[in-house]
């Protein structure tokens, strides 16, 4: 691993120099800011117009940050939000209650309406949508369902709950099997599976531009990164910067950034943007 430089710019900021010469800045934000109890930021997803929308699993609410990552609002829902994504349509989102429901909503101008209730498995937790299909993850199971809750496919798996990422540029999306990543076509014939002995309970999950995959390790502390044809990985930052226990992480549409939430710790993200020197 590279030296590791320092700098202040606005709040604090880090430059990191890995083995390949990418360089990654992150951004920390406290937890203090969000609710009474200390935030678990389980899920979140990059709006259309680029703003974060992260889901705090202990005070019920979805938290709303602007394009530069400064902190808007709280979003109060009527469970426990562990994971959201974006829909098909403009300014649809998905929200996984834990109480088996999946919420089909429009956030139209900070304010959230439901439009739908999706009847899921309770011990579903993480959710993909892709074109018609919604993808659930669950201790036990990836599931393949329509958008009104029919369950098309089941796929049994191991390891806890597992998080999403699904690809329109190539159709496919990715899970994990304990420890090792899955990669499947829509229809949820197996591609290819990496498996990584730097990786332990691997947790969020998100895709860059060019569908390469990048997986938080929550037990093995650091963050993985695997080529869209899952013939090469390498362990991308060994540690984050203050982050002990990463939970999800989300790809910016636009730019070359990306976000990793932490597991109820005094950081409550981090943010990293990745530049070829």
């Amino acid at each position: 691993m590279a030296e590791v430089e320092r700098r202040r710019f606005g709040n604090l900021v880090t430059k990191v120099k890995d083995v390949q010469s990418n360089a990654l800045y992150y951004r920390r934000l406290s937890w203090f800011l969000f609710g009474a109890e200390m935030p678990m930021l389980t899920g979140g997803c990059f709006l259309d117009d680029g703003r974060l929308l992260l889901s705090d699993y202990n005070n019920k609410k979805l938290i709303l940050f602007d394009d530069s990552y400064n902190y808007i609002k709280h979003i109060s829902v009527d469970g426990w939000p562990y994971d959201v994504t974006r829909g098909r349509g403009e300014g649809e989102i998905y929200i996984v209650l834990c109480k088996s429901v999946i919420l089909r909503c429009h956030l139209n101008d900070d304010e959230l309406i439901i439009r739908d209730r999706i009847r899921v498995p309770d011990d579903v937790r993480c959710v993909s949508v892709l074109d018609d299909v919604i993808f659930t993850g669950s201790r036990s199971a990836v599931s393949m369902m329509t958008l009104d809750g029919v369950i098309l496919e089941a796929l049994p798996k191991a390891g806890g709950n597992t998080y999403l990422a699904s690809s329109s540029l190539h159709r496919k999306f990715f899970h994990k099997d304990g420890d090792i990543i899955l990669c499947r076509t829509l229809d949820g014939n197996e591609v290819f599976r990496y498996e990584d002995s730097h990786l332990i309970d691997p947790r969020g999950m998100c895709l860059d531009h060019d569908d390469n995959l990048y997986v938080c390790g929550y037990k093995s502390k650091n963050l993985i990164k695997i080529t869209h044809d899952g013939q090469r990985g390498r362990v991308v930052l060994n540690r984050l910067h203050k982050i002990l226990r990463p939970m999800a992480i989300v790809y910016h549409p636009t730019k070359q950034q990306f976000i990793v939430t932490s597991y109820g710790e005094d950081t409550a993200f981090e943010v990293y943007q990745v530049s070829c020197w």
